[in-house]
């Protein structure tokens, strides 16, 4: 009995491990709204770059940003007027950007550095979400990021310009620390800013999104499929011991 339960509860601890890595690694941070440095735009267009929240979900297939702000994402200003959305990745701890996210609306790439080798790679509109809502979604190919490690701290900048004036805000800047999401005082900031916007209030679409995504990359979502695995699996081992007693 003892030789047939050994291997299914190394099967079954073999399984736990691998659901851990399929349901993926989430990290994020809150932000306070207000916190905008204004080098001369009008204020009609800070909210557009006010970062109420970032989050990174990173699997082993792909690696999933959300970026939230106060008022909407805009990817296609009119005239001369541009925005920036910029997402750095730490992958080793040592506070220094491994990775580059870089979009903005005259050009979309993300530059993902394999520590040797510098690789550009064109995001194309299906990899975004969220354009006129309060939430940016990009999600790209783990496979761009190389042999890099697993993401451990993000920071993310935005900006908006027309090549005079220029406003830009910051989220755990230069991986400083910030606010982890979940902490009280940054939710009630990101609750706070929804107040004033009638119809983003349904922008949260692009929440409501991210919470379907959530559902089913989850644990619980692995361990409700593989933990009647596990038990019939020694069950079955109980069975199979007494037939051979």
């Amino acid at each position: 009995m003892k030789r047939i339960l050994v291997p299914v509860m190394g099967l079954a601890a073999f399984m736990l491990i691998i659901s851990g890595m399929a349901s993926g690694a989430e990290m994020g941070y809150s932000d306070p709204t207000g916190d905008v440095e204004n080098d001369g735009m009008e204020a009609v267009y800070l909210p557009n770059i006010d970062i109420e929240k970032l989050e990174v979900e990173e699997t082993s297939e792909q690696v999933t940003i959300r970026m939230t702000v106060s008022g909407n994402i805009n990817l296609n200003p009119e005239g001369r007027l541009f925005y920036h959305y910029y997402v750095k990745l730490d992958h080793d701890g040592d506070g220094v950007t491994d990775t580059d996210i870089e979009l903005d609306t005259s050009s979309a790439f993300t530059y993902a550095c394999d520590y040797d080798t510098e690789i550009y790679r064109y995001i194309d509109e299906s990899m975004l979400a969220g354009n006129g809502t309060h939430t940016l979604t990009i999600t790209i190919p783990r496979e761009w990021l190389g042999n890099a490690p697993a993401i451990v701290d993000v920071f993310g900048t935005t900006e908006v310009g027309d090549f005079m004036d220029y406003a830009d805000d910051y989220i755990n800047k230069y991986f400083e620390g910030g606010t982890p999401i979940g902490d009280g005082s940054g939710d009630d900031d990101t609750g706070d800013d929804d107040t004033g916007d009638d119809d983003t209030g349904d922008d949260d679409t692009g929440d409501d999104d991210t919470g379907d995504d959530d559902k089913s990359d989850s644990p619980g979502f692995e361990l409700a499929i593989i933990i009647p695995v596990i038990l019939f699996l020694v069950v079955l081992a109980g069975v199979w011991g007494r037939k051979r007693n």
